[in-house]
């Protein structure tokens, strides 16, 4: 797990960041120091959006952005949310 950005904004389980590092659309990520599991949904030139499949209250602007290299997997979403996850895909 690398330090790869921060959060600029967040709204509900949306996050905006600036990315300074390498990353991937549909990457797994870790969103600020609670390392909440999210998804990079889109990118442009240095700023990316991520999903974030855990509740987000508490998160704010500054707090940093953990990738890891890999697309996102179930296995890294905390058990509680799998059910949220897995009804948005069907």
């Amino acid at each position: 797990m690398k330090h790869i950005g921060q959060i600029t904004w967040i709204s509900g389980p949306v996050a905006r960041v600036r990315v300074e590092g390498s990353i991937s659309l549909s990457e797994q990520v870790w969103v600020g120091e609670a390392r909440l599991a999210g998804e990079v949904i889109a990118l442009e030139h240095d700023r990316a959006i991520i999903q974030v499949y855990e509740e987000t209250s508490g998160l704010k602007p500054g707090e940093p952005l953990f990738g890891s290299g890999e697309p996102l997997s179930l296995s890294w979403v905390r058990p509680r949310n799998r059910g949220r996850r897995k009804n948005k895909l069907k």
